[in-house]
């Protein structure tokens, strides 16, 4: 279930702020996950996710740009990239997928986004997203505050 959806079904408002969308050159881990060539191009999406206004993740998403080519960042403050990749691209997640999830004191880079203190626990979960054709469509990696948000596996 996507952050928004999540958010909603709990009665909750979800909202997202873009801190960057970049292209960037991949890198081995990920050209191994996405099956992209050594000279593809990956969009590298930093965002905060907040559920009434109140920052809950500190998101990382790599997505190829051959799978969104147009791909405007401003399209994506305040809403759901689940969302977007459905209606502007017509591409739909799959059900199935693999996560990690790992327990780190939150890095003081990251720490005034989420409106923490440095060295506060945070969830770490990394999750490699199929499209529904079971081919790899992107990678997202999450800093979770702990203490607000839980993952029902």
């Amino acid at each position: 279930m996507s952050f928004s959806a999540a958010c909603i079904a709990n009665g909750r408002r979800p909202s997202s702020h873009i801190i960057s969308c970049t292209v960037m050159d991949a890198e081995n881990w990920q050209k191994e996950f996405l099956k992209i060539q050594d000279d593809s191009r990956l969009y590298h999406i930093e965002r905060v996710l907040s559920a009434d206004d109140l920052p809950i993740i500190y998101e990382h998403i790599y997505i190829p740009v051959s799978r969104v080519p147009d791909l405007q960042a401003e399209r994506l403050e305040g809403g759901s990239f689940t969302c977007m990749l459905s209606e502007e691209y017509n591409v739909q997640e799959s059900e199935k997928g693999r996560s990690t999830v790992e327990v780190r004191m939150i890095p003081q880079s990251i720490a005034g986004y989420l409106k923490m203190s440095t060295g506060e626990p945070v969830m770490i979960l990394t999750s490699y997203i199929n499209d529904k054709e079971e081919n790899p469509l992107y990678i997202s990696y999450e800093i979770i505050a702990g203490g607000r948000y839980r993952i029902s596996i």
